[in-house]
């Protein structure tokens, strides 16, 4: 008598394709809604935490940076950005500041394909006191972030506030 590995009877349906009752599980309209909400609330969740994130950024440079100073822009630093088509000339502020005695110079950490400021321009920086070589433009160098930050904030939550009112729409037609 030859043995018998099977546990169960073979109906000629396989679990991963099916539902209990023998329908496809991709053809649910409700599991089709399910997983395209799960899509969109991650790319929604990913969108909203990079924008929180960048904005949280700048408003800790903020704060850390507490102390004005006046400085001049003593030069630029060049690069060629080669990203771009065609290659063009990438300019970095250099400022020269003082901090209580000592004297420092450093560049922005912003870069521009123009020159923002004139050398020898005198401008107000804000810089960290316990660590006086961090400092930052105010108008310039954290603009960028927080625009970037605002944008991917707004990005996820329009993402999710329409697929909230498309899926209330749905649910009162009776989809």
């Amino acid at each position: 008598m030859k043995p018998d590995f099977f546990l169960f009877k073979n109906t000629n349906r396989r679990a991963s394709d099916e539902t209990p009752d023998g329908h496809s599980l991709l053809n649910k309209k409700w599991f089709r809604y399910t997983l395209i909400v799960i899509f969109i609330g991650i790319f929604s969740v990913g969108f909203i935490i990079i924008g929180l994130l960048n904005i949280s950024a700048v408003r800790t440079t903020q704060n850390v940076c507490s102390v004005s100073s006046k400085a001049s822009v003593s030069g630029y630093e060049t690069r060629l950005d080669t990203t771009e088509q065609p290659v063009q000339t990438v300019y970095t502020p250099v400022i020269t500041y003082r901090a209580g005695d000592r004297t420092f110079q450093s560049a922005a950490s912003l870069s521009s394909n123009t020159r923002p400021f004139e050398i020898g321009q005198q401008i107000t920086i804000r810089y960290n006191p316990e660590n006086p070589s961090e400092f930052y433009i105010p108008g310039y160098d954290l603009r960028a972030p927080l625009m970037l930050g605002i944008v991917f904030l707004t990005i996820g939550a329009a993402v999710v506030v329409i697929t909230a009112v498309h899926l209330l729409q749905q649910r009162r037609k009776g989809c």
